[in-house]
């Protein structure tokens, strides 16, 4: 059963397949390049439940084209000269689809939610009656190979001359006009783009930054591009951590940095992924927790549905606690060390209490997942009452 809501409600609702007369045309339009591999994947998924398939090849060199027309002879091949702007491309595909609505797949998506082609197509003339004089977009959740999170594609659509693709790289459909409808839906849609033999092979990672610091540069006014970036960028020597930290800045407050109060953060659709990763790059690359714990708290005041900030405020709490476990076991070796240098006279001044001192440091390095320094200095302990107090630290190296 097909389920959707309006982007801007909470709730999703079933869509009664109830038989509506129509004239829906639907056409699924894929763009590609050197995809022998999973093409036909791609357009088997689409069959069922498209009236026509329009296949955009751009410059194949491999078997693509030759198994698109010994599988598929239907399909209408068509060829557009590959440009690196990936709004271009789409646009320029979409002059080969002139009215209805259109089914955007890439060449290594399939389309995986079973519906039949019957409830698609009254669903979407459904939509057409209860939405007239309303520009009409459909999103999917798209889901990366081998995981359970998603993003929303905007990438079922009826026609019209006021949408159009924005962005040379992570191109949106946008519309010129405010009388924009966006369904979510359940349907599902396989991404086998993220796997990295598929990222090796287009060399995407430096192919996209490449092209979204382009974009950057051209609206750097837009937090989408921003939201877009990955914290990888840094570690590749793109950007610096400190060009990072003042665009996010930039897009997140009003008046006082690092202030997390929610009168002071800036509200746009973008705020949940930049806050999120203003957080990160605050521990991974600053270490200062006591800011990150806010931003992160103030996440879960402003998304309270949204898991992932409650695992961002552990994560970063438990980073913050391993760091202070750490300095304390520097400490406590470096005064470890000096006692063994000078047995006679830490035996006597500690009066013979100096082992509780293995004791606390074979628990602290177990805490840290240093079990080789845990056991060789728990092998150490003699005193029955140590050793009676670290069973589960024997138990667990089988020195019981």
């Amino acid at each position: 059963m097909l389920r959707y809501k309006s982007t801007d409600q909470n709730k999703f609702y079933t869509f009664n397949n109830k038989e509506i007369q129509n004239t829906i045309q639907l056409t699924g339009l894929i763009i590609v390049k050197n995809q022998e591999k999973y093409i036909i994947d791609s357009l088997h998924s689409l069959n069922t439940v498209c009236d026509r398939i329009v296949v955009v090849d751009t410059g194949s060199t491999d078997n693509t084209v030759k198994n698109i027309k010994n599988f598929f002879p239907n399909v209408e091949l068509k060829h557009l000269e590959w440009r690196e702007n990936y709004a271009y491309i789409r646009n320029a595909a979409l002059n080969f689809v002139k009215d209805g609505w259109i089914f955007v797949l890439d060449s290594d998506e399939t389309f995986q939610k079973m519906c039949t082609y019957d409830e698609l197509h009254n669903f979407l003339g459904w939509l057409e009656i209860n939405n007239a004089n309303k520009e009409l977009i459909c999103t999917t959740k798209c889901c990366s190979n081998g995981y359970s999170s998603f993003v929303r594609k905007k990438n079922l659509y009826k026609v019209s001359p006021h949408l159009k693709y924005h962005g040379i790289v992570h191109e949106e459909l946008v519309s010129d006009k405010s009388n924009l409808q966006i369904i979510d839906t359940d349907l599902e849609v396989l991404n086998k783009g993220t796997d990295r033999e598929q990222v090796q092979k287009f060399d995407k990672e430096k192919r996209y930054s490449r092209l979204l610091l382009q974009q950057i540069k051209l609206e750097p006014q837009n937090p989408r591009w921003l939201s877009l970036m990955s914290l990888s960028y840094v570690d590749l020597g793109l950007v610096s951590a400190d060009f990072l930290r003042k665009e996010y800045q930039y897009f997140l407050f009003k008046d006082k940095v690092n202030d997390f109060s929610l009168e002071n953060i800036i509200k746009n659709k973008y705020l949940k992924y930049n806050l999120f990763r203003y957080v990160m790059l605050l521990v991974l690359y600053y270490k200062d927790f006591k800011s990150a714990l806010s931003g992160a708290e103030a996440g879960i005041k402003l998304f309270p549905s949204d898991s992932n900030y409650v695992s961002l405020y552990i994560s970063v709490k438990n980073e913050e606690l391993n760091l202070e476990y750490k300095k304390l076991l520097r400490m406590s070796l470096n005064k470890l060390n000096d006692y063994k240098n000078q047995l006679e006279l830490v035996h006597e001044e500690s009066q013979g209490s100096e082992n509780a001192l293995d004791e606390l440091m074979v628990r602290l390095l177990v805490k840290l997942g240093y079990y080789g320094e845990a056991k060789q200095i728990l092998k150490s302990i003699d005193v029955p009452v140590y050793r009676n107090n670290l069973k589960a630290e024997l138990e667990l190296f089988n020195l019981a």
